[in-house]
């Protein structure tokens, strides 16, 4: 990551997005909020090079099940990917809303609606022929609307896919990165 001045706070930047607070780190992994150059809201996941090539991997197959998808129904829309010196890295479509955990506690929840949307966002998602890996409260996100997404695909599957190999070009410094043409830039 690099440091660039905007005022007088220094931000932190990941292949030209803002990265603006961290939602979960551990180790060599860190997911982050962040932003585009016109102030769209974005989702980062970087991991560094030298982690565990298992870590690696698990980019690997978020960016394949996400790219099977293409951003339809129940999952973000990848934005970019690629790598620096230090990391690989993946941006997608900031997916508004909370947590499951934290929209089944709220008063006043229409409990019905929230698992007929969960269902349905399910159904979806295997239509597209993937299966998340790892539904939990926390890979669970419903807006106000009661509309259910999910995120943290790292441990997806799709069954009809080769294993993920070299998606990301590990060990080349400058590294790569790729826009999808369908998102507005």
């Amino acid at each position: 990551m690099t440091e660039s001045e905007r005022g007088d706070a220094p931000v932190s930047t990941l292949g030209g997005f803002t990265l603006r607070r961290g939602i979960a780190s551990q180790g060599c992994h860190a997911v982050y909020q962040g932003e585009d150059s016109s102030g769209g809201l974005v989702a980062i996941r970087a991991v560094c090079l030298d982690a565990h090539e298992d870590l690696r991997q698990r980019l690997d197959t978020e960016l394949v099940s996400l790219t099977r998808l293409a951003g339809a129904g129940p999952a973000p829309a990848v934005i970019a990917d690629g790598q620096n010196a230090k990391l690989q890295y993946l941006v997608t479509q900031w997916l508004p809303g909370q947590t499951w955990r934290a929209y089944r506690k709220m008063p006043d929840v229409e409990v019905h609606r929230l698992f007929a949307g969960a269902a349905s966002a399910l159904a979806a998602l295997h239509r597209g022929g993937v299966a998340h890996g790892d539904l939990s409260d926390n890979n669970i996100v419903v807006d106000d609307d009661y509309t259910v997404r999910f995120v943290d695909f790292e441990s997806s599957v799709v069954p009809d896919a080769p294993p993920p190999s070299g998606v990301f070009p590990h060990g080349s410094p400058g590294g790569s990165l790729r826009r999808s043409s369908s998102l507005p830039r």
